[in-house]
């Protein structure tokens, strides 16, 4: 029987800001919907900046990182995970390491996101608002999702 890998999350260091780039930038290049606005090297900055401010929880799956979430107190900022390692638990094991820590979350998608938005539902997060878009760096109409503790 084969071995199952173990994901680990730990906080990101200033050497994963390429590879965190590379995933971001990995997303835009396969999502049809997603207009590329930044160039690959704004988002490996994008990716520094988070980091330097203590945002970024990384997931390694045999040492390698495969996925990443970026979170301001109670915000995530972001939610990317490698093509490669997509709908094998990445994901769910960084937004339970950062539910570890709050007792609310908020996060947003993309309406045309449908992937990002069942997958925030499985969360147990529920949609707050829509807006149209008007306010985010795509100007694309989005949805607000929250998830409080309960008991």
């Amino acid at each position: 029987m084969p071995t199952v890998a173990a994901i680990t999350v730990t906080d990101a260091t200033s050497l994963d800001a390429g590879k965190i780039g590379a995933i971001l930038s990995e997303h835009v290049d396969l999502t049809d919907w997603h207009p590329r606005v930044h160039s690959r090297a704004e988002e490996i900055h994008f990716a520094s900046r988070m980091i330097a401010l203590g945002w970024v929880r990384v997931a390694r799956l045999d040492s390698a990182m495969v996925g990443f979430l970026a979170r301001d107190r109670h915000d995530i900022i972001a939610l990317f995970i490698h093509s490669g390692a997509q709908r094998q638990g990445v994901g769910s094991v960084l937004v339970q390491d950062a539910k570890q820590s709050k007792a609310h979350l908020t996060a947003w998608s993309y309406v045309q996101n449908t992937q990002a938005r069942s997958f925030y539902r499985s969360e147990g997060f529920i949609e707050d608002q829509r807006t149209d878009g008007s306010q985010n760096d795509l100007k694309l109409p989005d949805i607000k999702y929250i998830w409080n503790y309960s008991m």
